[in-house]
């Protein structure tokens, strides 16, 4: 079986709970790693509002099979 290694990256409002949901995946074994960054300030359009907020990037290393079980 050839397994895909692929990184899936997505932000969350607070540094604990990126901290809870890395450890969440890896726990589950989600994910082989997480990795979560620094503050980062985010820039988007949310219902026609310009918004801007500080949010955590975080980094689930994974395979493309935990993806689709």
């Amino acid at each position: 079986m050839n397994t895909q290694a692929i990184i899936v990256v997505s932000t969350f409002p607070s540094k604990e709970s990126a901290i809870k949901a890395g450890q969440g995946a890896v726990t589950l074994s989600l994910a082989a790693c997480a990795q979560i960054s620094s503050e980062i300030e985010s820039i988007y359009k949310w219902k026609g509002k310009l918004c801007n907020e500080t949010e955590f990037q975080i980094s689930f290393k994974t395979t493309v099979e935990q993806e689709t079980e």
